[in-house]
């Protein structure tokens, strides 16, 4: 089974971005053709649903810190303070990739998300599969516009510093580079999973 990963491997922002607006969460949608033909979408919020990466410079002792060097105009996150696993944006059995968007948070500390995340994190997987059991048919179209609108409500609200996307080419391997008011880069690796 032809299966995707695509990992994050590097995040560059404005250097001048106001250090109170520098605390990060992405929410990321990927649209491909699965392996049976259909098309399909997935949702990835990072790092989590409970945490954020923080690059406010008076911050700099908080373990979700990941503020590295400045290059020109922008800053950068220190790659080396992200584990494995946060850097993982999916694996995704696929015959083909179609399009990827990234939005990118500004994170705000005290809002309600930290009120409610414990309950929804607890019951968002369970409210997706209801909906693919009650709405057969449209997963890949409708209801992937609504989890993505709900996985962004519950990422950040509507606070979206950055929004940018790419459609993938044949080749998708390798290197990928997403450049406009900030700068994201991700690899995607074609890996042949046994079923």
């Amino acid at each position: 089974m032809p299966t995707y990963e695509l990992t994050l491997t590097a995040f560059k922002f404005p250097k001048n971005l106001e250090n109170h607006k520098a605390n990060f969460r992405f929410v990321v949608d990927l649209r491909y053709i699965d392996v049976e033909g259909n098309l399909a979408t997935a949702q990835a919020i990072l790092p989590g649903l409970d945490t954020f990466w923080e690059c406010d410079k008076g911050r700099s002792a908080q373990a979700n810190y990941v503020r590295g060097s400045e290059e020109g105009n922008w800053a950068t996150f220190d790659m080396n303070r992200i584990d494995s696993w946060d850097r993982l944006i999916f694996m995704v059995p696929a015959s083909s990739l179609h399009s990827i968007q990234f939005k990118v948070f500004d994170v705000n500390r005290t809002d309600g998300w930290d009120k409610i995340k414990t309950t929804l994190s607890s019951s968002s997987g369970s409210i997706f599969e209801d909906i693919k059991k009650f709405i057969p048919g449209l997963f890949g179209s409708a209801t992937d516009d609504i989890k993505s609108f709900l996985l962004k409500k519950w990422a950040g609200g509507d606070t979206i510093l950055y929004k940018q996307s790419m459609d993938f080419t044949k080749d998708v391997a390798g290197l990928q580079k997403i450049t406009g008011a900030c700068e994201i880069q991700f690899m995607i690796q074609q890996k042949l999973l046994s079923s």
